[in-house]
């Protein structure tokens, strides 16, 4: 039997409808809402949670649950992981550091690592425990870069930069009103000027290995890769074979520290490097390119991790005879050879995926190539006449 087709029904709109009509069908319709409605046992139930935030309190909540709030927030906008994991690092240092600022006695903190041998840091984990109104206590931006410096040891580049994860913290807390506001002024310090890959190293690092050894021929192809883009660590162990345009001779940086994508050329010995090490390592036996395939993987076909890449390339670099081994060196490298050579910074930014020009002006600065010559140039000494007479020997 046919089944009867669905028509819509057809309303005249032209007819008309009484004013005591009208009532009728408003009182009709009013009818079903009298009633109480039956509820089915079998619908799904839905709870209505408090929101954790209303029930915050800078005198009773721990640390370690302001973390989490904090966490939260930032994978809600969308943060890179390696933001995140930096933010999760501060928030280890700043336990750690509130322990020991809170404790009375050198005793004390000795205690602490009596008690919780088992944990990797023992102070962190006393610390984590503690309300997070200790954050606000006095001078406590000063004492917390005393310890970083003094007892952790770090940087005057990394104390800025877990300062920076604290004001991120802190203003986290005065939004939504739980300490009071103030203002956190954190002094930049210029980045020092880094001894960059030389002539010499560059040129034993690029001697292409056996590419039957793909431990060493992919490190290979990451440090022309390297010297090729300026990528970051982060980048580069992100990107998929998929995210290569060989034929338009671009890449696809998908993951960035910015979290923002970017578009990069790739120069023609970086295309033709890359065709070949695709070919070997990343087609199947049929020929098919594997597009999902993370582009530098481990040997077993893994995505590697950021440790994992610093100790393949640091190993790397130390059978070439190569002593310096850093790969982030790599991109202050390439800035530099880029601004000698007369490359525009703005073009260095994109290449770079910063957001902002500061520091690719910071590189123009350490390395604009005419500045030797204009020194030269238009120095006093250079252009002041040696007096003649007697000169006093030295004894």
């Amino acid at each position: 039997m046919p089944k009867k087709e669905i028509k819509p029904k057809q309303i005249d709109v032209t007819m008309e409808i009484s004013e005591s009509e009208i009532i009728d069908l408003v009182k009709e319709a009013l009818k079903g809402n009298e009633k109480e409605e039956k509820i089915d046992p079998n619908a799904p139930k839905f709870v209505i949670h408090r929101a954790r935030k209303d029930s915050v309190n800078k005198k009773t909540t721990a640390l370690w649950k302001l973390e989490i709030e904090f966490i939260n927030e930032q994978r809600a906008r969308r943060n890179s992981e390696y933001t995140i994991k930096h933010y999760q690092r501060t928030f280890k240092k700043l336990y750690a550091f509130c322990a020991f600022n809170s404790a009375e006695s050198a005793e004390d903190i000795s205690k602490a690592y009596q008690q919780f041998p088992h944990e990797d840091d023992a102070l962190a984990y006393v610390g984590k425990k503690l309300p997070f109104g200790v954050l606000e206590s006095d001078d406590f931006q000063m004492r917390f870069v005393s310890y970083l410096s003094n007892v952790d040891e770090v940087g005057e580049q990394t104390v800025t930069s877990y300062l920076r994860d604290y004001r991120s913290i802190m203003y986290f807390c005065m939004g939504h009103g739980w300490i009071k506001p103030f203002k956190i002024v954190i002094k930049d310090k210029e980045a020092p000027i880094k001894d960059c890959y030389t002539e010499k190293e560059i040129d034993r690092l690029l001697v292409k290995p056996d590419t039957r050894n793909f431990a060493e021929y992919r490190n290979w192809v990451i440090i022309n890769y390297l010297l090729a883009t300026g990528n970051r660590i982060q980048t580069i162990i992100n990107i998929k074979v998929g995210d290569v345009d060989l034929d338009e001779g671009y890449i696809n940086i998908n993951v960035q520290k910015n979290g923002k994508v970017n578009r990069i050329s790739l120069v023609r010995k970086m295309v033709i490097i890359l065709r070949e090490y695709i070919r070997r390592c990343h087609t199947d036996d049929e020929g098919y390119i594997n597009d999902d395939n993370y582009l530098f993987c481990t040997k077993y076909g893994e995505k590697m991790t950021d440790s994992t890449l610093k100790k393949a390339i640091a190993e790397y670099n130390k059978s070439r005879g190569v002593n310096k081994t850093s790969i982030h060196l790599f991109r202050h490298t390439y800035a530099k050879r880029w601004i000698m050579s007369g490359g525009d910074i703005v073009s260095l930014q994109r290449m770079l995926g910063q957001t902002s020009n500061k520091m690719v002006q910071h590189y123009a600065n350490l390395y604009a190539s005419d500045i030797k010559d204009k020194a030269e140039m238009h120095s006093l000494l250079t252009n002041t006449k040696n007096k003649s007479g007697k000169t006093i020997r030295p004894k």
